[in-house]
């Protein structure tokens, strides 16, 4: 997908949205975009067998609001890199619930001159942590991400992508796909009240670049499940902010036999 100058709103409330991926490639390409999605008591669903799926986002904004969810991050055999350069990242989830599941699968962050923020109360942190600043604040928090055999690329320029969806299922399952998503000067926001975030990984590679973008996404009472197999997620986020405030939520991150899980950040 290649969007360029365009608007794209996606509202989500009360939705389930599920995502199966194995082995398949997802590209997509959005410069100077914004992509709004508004979408009440609808359903969508999306099967894709051996497809390229290819998002490529610079100076774009991505808002999520996300409150009473789940979220749940298993990791075992994985390689988890963060890489992140003066980027903003924002997450706000309630009532919703967002399964990942990886297993075979890398996941590489890499941060630099990022801040991010993660306060966390009443809740379990697994974490290895060398040279970086990290806040986390977490309240009543489950975090479960698992991913199988999969390669997420997400490439984001000058976009803007707003996620809003009521009372809605949207499913979508991708068979041998690859995911890249890149984002430049993006910001990225993800506030999560009351939720349960769920990432297990196992034998993944996951690669987050962002540069100077802004991601928002707001959720309210969704369910969002993302399955993946035999996939890769790169994600590298340049000049970004990271902010994730979590409360009354769990935060559960187990990594079994990681070959580099590790959790570093070069700058501020």
């Amino acid at each position: 997908m290649d969007i360029e100058e365009s608007e794209i709103h996606i509202d989500i409330e009360e939705s389930e949205i599920h995502m199966d991926i194995e082995e398949s490639e997802i590209h997509m390409d959005i410069e100077e975009s914004e992509i709004h999605m508004d979408i009440e008591e609808s359903e969508i669903h999306m099967d894709i067998e051996e497809s390229e799926i290819h998002m490529d986002i610079e100076e774009s904004e991505i808002h999520m609001d996300i409150e009473e969810s789940e979220i749940h991050m298993d990791i075992e055999e994985s390689e988890i890199h963060m890489d992140i350069e003066e980027s903003e990242i924002h997450m706000d989830i309630e009532e919703s619930e967002i399964h990942m599941d990886i297993e075979e699968s890398e996941i590489h962050i890499d941060i630099e001159e990022s801040e991010i923020h993660i306060d966390i109360e009443e809740s379990e942190i697994h974490m290895d942590i060398e040279e970086s600043e990290i806040h986390i604040d977490i309240e009543e928090s489950e975090i479960h991400m698992d991913i199988e055999e999969s390669e997420i690329h997400m490439d984001i320029e000058e976009s803007e992508i707003h996620m809003d969806i009521e009372e809605s299922e949207i499913h979508i399952d991708i068979e041998e796909s690859e995911i890249h998503m890149d984002i430049e000067e993006s910001e990225i926001h993800i506030d999560i009240e009351e939720s349960e975030i769920h990432m297990d990984i196992e034998e993944s590679e996951i690669h987050m670049d962002i540069e100077e973008s802004e991601i928002h996404i707001d959720i309210e009472e969704s369910e969002i499940h993302m399955d993946i197999e035999e996939s890769e997620i790169h994600i590298d986020i340049e000049e970004s902010e990271i902010h994730i405030d979590i409360e009354e939520s769990e935060i559960h991150m187990d990594i079994l036999r990681g070959v580099k899980s590790t959790w570093t950040y070069r700058g501020e």
